[in-house]
C-alpha cells in the first residue's frame, strides 16, 4: 500500500512538474529580435546631419563651397538636433 502511494505521490509530482513547465514554455516571450546596431537608413541620415553641420553657415564670403550649398543657422540648429535623437536612438540599442 505504501508502494502505491509513493508510486501515485511521484505521478502527481511529474505531472505537476509537466504541467509547470509546459506553462511557463507557452506563456514566456519569445525574444526573437535580436539587436544587430542601427540600420543603413540611421546611419546615412547621421552623415547626411553630419556633412551638413560641416557646410559653412550663410553669409560666409571666402568659401570654396557653392552659394547653394550654404545653409542658414535654423537649417544647422535642425540637423544638429536629428542627430542627437539618432545618437540616442543608437546608444539605447
Amino acid at each position: 500500500a505504501k508502494e502505491q502511494q509513493k508510486e501515485g505521490e511521484e505521478k502527481r509530482v511529474k505531472e505537476h512538474l509537466t504541467e509547470s513547465l509546459f506553462f511557463e514554455q507557452s506563456f514566456q516571450p519569445e525574444n526573437k529580435t535580436v539587436s544587430s546596431g542601427p540600420s543603413l537608413l540611421t546611419v546615412f541620415l547621421g552623415v547626411v546631419c553630419i556633412a551638413a553641420l560641416m557646410l559653412p553657415t550663410l553669409g560666409d564670403v571666402e568659401s570654396l563651397v557653392p552659394l547653394y550649398l550654404h545653409l542658414s543657422v535654423n537649417q544647422k540648429l535642425v540637423a544638429a538636433y536629428i542627430l542627437g535623437l539618432i545618437t540616442m536612438a543608437i546608444l539605447r540599442t
